[in-house]
């Protein structure tokens, strides 16, 4: 996958957050937020990726996503506390891992 079509798949992430993932922090610096938050050890954490480039920023982000361990996923918050997903990128689409 190019570093666009990466950046298109966190972007659709369902329930995620749709706003721009990436931007600049400063000059040479750019910052790629994940579209939800890392969870599974009873803490939620949203790591930010960093790169000199868009690219490198936005592959970074990816990597954080691919080398999540089996007992970590993604969690989307809904708008209520009780509407939260949870999913893992299968490698083509993502998939809502059960609760």
């Amino acid at each position: 996958m190019t570093w666009e079509e990466k950046l298109f798949a966190m972007q659709s992430l369902p329930g995620g957050s749709f706003k721009s993932l990436l931007s600049m922090s400063r000059p040479g610096l750019w910052k790629c937020m994940l579209p939800a938050e890392i969870g599974g050890d009873g803490f939620l954490h949203c790591p930010s990726c960093t790169g000199l480039t868009p690219e490198a920023a936005v592959n970074e982000a990816w990597r954080t996503v691919l080398a999540l361990p089996n007992d970590k996923f993604l969690v989307v918050t809904g708008r209520t506390c009780g509407d939260r997903r949870h999913y893992r990128w299968s490698g083509f689409v993502w998939v809502e891992v059960p609760k």
